[in-house]
């Protein structure tokens, strides 16, 4: 399956977006706000119709089909419903920033298998579950719902930080950019229901930006 759309996505959606301060949904849109994106961005939240200036549908059923990339930010229960549904959308891939999966014990597991099972059915590209997402600093997209640095929105060149870990993805990209040092992409693959470091390994060896590769792995 390609990861190109998820980690470049041109449309995007937020699925579980919210104008509460300090939930997952609402730290992505932050995000997206403050590095400017400019592209598609579709809200799905049945609580809204509209966040701040934006229009809010009710359910993924009433997005339109082919988006890049969906941000879930929805409780475990709910995943992997969601996930099916995006697929039927025909997204390019998805980000699953809950927890709750194979970390958590038997239930956990059997609901993290189901995700792996629509993405290799689907050909979708599923980043998660339980991890930070993904920042994307050349073309300035953070998928991510902690607070996204700016400082290198504009053209990303230089390190491709990939770890397992969300903390130390951040930690790393963090000391990185304090020593002025350029990041490229930062991702973080949690629990690796369907696409593993080794995933994102290959797609920044060939990437013009990318020139050293930082990867975590547990």
């Amino acid at each position: 399956m390609s990861i190109s759309r998820l980690l470049r996505p041109r449309s995007i959606a937020i699925v579980g977006a919210s104008a509460t301060p300090g939930s997952l949904g609402a730290g992505v849109l932050a995000n997206l706000d403050r590095f400017r994106f400019a592209g598609p961005l579709h809200l799905v939240n049945p609580r809204y119709d509209r966040i701040g200036e934006r229009p809010c549908v009710h359910s993924i059923a009433e997005l339109p089909d082919g988006i890049d990339c969906a941000v879930l930010a929805k409780p475990q229960a709910r995943v992997v419903d969601a996930v099916r549904a995006c697929a039927g959308k025909g997204m390019g891939g998805v980000i699953v920033l809950s927890g709750g999966f194979a970390e958590t014990g038997e239930e956990g597991r059997r609901a993290q298998e189901q995700i792996a099972a629509i993405a290799q059915e689907s050909g979708m590209a599923v980043q998660g579950p339980n991890c930070l997402g993904t920042i994307n600093y050349v073309d300035g997209v953070p998928l991510m719902f902690g607070t996204a640095p700016f400082a290198e929105f504009g053209g990303g060149r230089g390190v491709a930080v990939v770890s397992q870990s969300g903390a130390m993805a951040s930690a790393v990209r963090v000391g990185l950019q304090a020593r002025g040092i350029g990041v490229s992409y930062s991702v973080s693959t949690g629990n690796e229901a369907a696409l593993g470091a080794e995933d994102f390994l290959e797609e920044f060896i060939a990437d013009p930006h990318t020139h050293v590769i930082a990867m975590l792995a547990e």
